[in-house]
């Protein structure tokens, strides 16, 4: 089973810079920017410099507020690691909390342009 068979939802491409923060297996707080590659209600996809164990626990940091979660994938992949996060119970994404500066939902579909009369 791979990492894409483990989504309950249909996750929303994006891109934005946000801040984690973890506790290593040392017992050290770590910070680390990391680009969000994809979100859903339950969950994203992460890029960072730095692998991250599965299980982690691990808070994700944006302008009014964070999300809290796991650690479900850790692989490395050309440019860096790519982490799957599962939100914790309570923690669900929504537009009205967060909206990564770049969103793109392909499920949606393509809008048509805004005409305005001259």
């Amino acid at each position: 089973m791979n990492e894409k068979t483990l989504r309950h939802d249909e996750r929303i491409l994006c891109a934005d810079l946000i801040k984690i923060v973890w506790t290593n297996e040392a017992g050290n707080r770590q910070k680390e920017l990391a680009a969000l590659e994809d979100i859903s209600p339950r969950g994203a996809c992460l890029q960072t410099e730095h692998p991250i164990p599965i299980d982690t626990s691990i808070a994700i940091l944006y302008p009014s507020g964070r999300y809290h979660g796991r650690i479900r994938y850790c692989v490395f992949q050309d440019t860096g690691y790519f982490l799957g996060v599962e939100f914790d119970p309570g923690y669900e994404w929504s537009r009205h909390d967060f909206t990564p500066s770049h969103l793109l939902d392909l499920h949606k579909g393509a809008s048509k342009p805004h005409r305005t009369r001259s």
